[in-house]
């Protein structure tokens, strides 16, 4: 009953229980094991056989207890980090949001006649689109969800964006990239924005 009583006590649920008892016979035994007991130390004992039967349950609900500790550590040191990482997430949508209308705006504005300028611009805010989704991919992580949307990606395309976000910037530096061109003509099948 006493043992039965434990084990329904959430404080004392995980301390080990042993029974020693002259009563051997198996119904006796199995009951022992059948409210909650971890071992069956018959009477008489041998003192040093008593003691390491002592030791080893305390030893396990040690390494459980140790475990637990270590468990609810890295638990709550995973919920900081997302905590930071949310935050700078969020911190930076405004900021990548106001680049991309005011690269925009820019634009509108100045007329640019220059194609390497205008380039330079359209790089910019493709990245600045870029940057955003992947913010956006973050927060949607966090909260513990990922939008796929497949669908056809023309590789032509993408080349076409990677060399508007790259030449201008390689132009800079005095370097020259080159794009091959895809391996075969049509979409591919994927995420466009991953």
């Amino acid at each position: 009953a006493l043992c039965a009583e434990m084990r329904a006590d959430a404080e004392l649920t995980e301390v080990p229980v042993l029974f020693l008892s002259a009563l051997v016979d198996l119904d006796n035994r199995l009951r022992c094991f059948a409210v909650g007991g971890q071992d069956f130390i018959q009477q008489p004992f041998a003192p040093p056989e008593l003691a390491a039967r002592v030791r080893a349950p305390l030893a396990a609900k040690g390494q459980r207890d140790e475990l637990s500790r270590r468990t609810e550590q890295t638990r709550h040191q995973a919920g900081a980090r997302q905590s930071v990482t949310d935050m700078v997430v969020h911190d930076l949508k405004s900021p990548l949001g106001t680049i991309k209308i005011s690269l925009t705006i820019l634009q509108e504005q100045l007329a640019i006649k220059d194609p390497m300028l205008a380039r330079m611009f359209k790089g910019a805010e493709v990245s600045a689109d870029l940057a955003l989704t992947m913010v956006n991919d973050l927060l949607d992580l966090g909260e513990g969800r990922l939008n796929v949307s497949r669908g056809p990606l023309d590789l032509k395309d993408l080349i076409e964006r990677l060399r508007d976000t790259i030449d201008p910037q390689a132009q800079r530096w005095g370097t020259t990239v080159h794009f091959p061109a895809p391996p075969h003509g049509g979409p591919v099948e994927t995420d466009s924005m991953l």
